[in-house]
């Protein structure tokens, strides 16, 4: 599927919680919350971005009003179905083709319903403050393949 991925994991306690009750309740793969930098990557890019996360550190601005997003990838026979939001990734080089997005479930062949979609987002406005911040997110690897679950994010230890 995605292979190895490079992740700025979410630290924000808030966050945690209110990504944890919506993915128990509708994701197929448990999954710790986290922005994606990149997927497929090798040594050497993760390697580039340790050095990255040693001069810049990133905070991420995590707005819960923002639109949800539902969308579906399709690997071979398999349809991936994600919802997520949008995110703001600041003081941190991404890469450009990168859409930074907190993701709160996932489905593998059966799209959300629309009262999933209402449920999640009568979920995320009713959280006292919609905006978060989470300012020290933790630079993680993950193998994301159906086979390899949870994905949980392995951190790695920057010195």
């Amino acid at each position: 599927m995605f292979g190895k991925c490079l992740w700025l994991k979410i630290k924000n306690k808030k966050l945690i919680d209110i990504h944890k009750h919506i993915s128990n309740k509708y994701s197929h793969i448990s999954f710790e919350p986290h922005v994606t930098i990149s997927t497929k990557v090798n040594t050497n890019y993760i390697n580039n971005y340790i050095d990255k996360f040693r001069k810049h550190k990133p905070k991420i601005l995590i707005d819960l009003s923002q639109p949800i997003i539902c969308d579906c990838d399709l690997f071979d026979d398999i349809e991936f179905y994600s919802i997520y939001i949008s995110v703001k990734v600041i003081d941190f080089p991404m890469p450009k083709e990168c859409n930074p997005h907190i993701s709160f479930a996932y489905k593998i062949n059966n799209e959300f319903s629309k009262n999933d979609v209402n449920d999640i987002v009568k979920i995320l406005s009713e959280s006292s403050n919609t905006i978060h911040i989470d300012y020290e997110p933790i630079l993680s690897v993950q193998t994301c393949e159906l086979s390899k679950k949870p994905w949980v994010g392995n951190n790695i230890m920057i010195q």
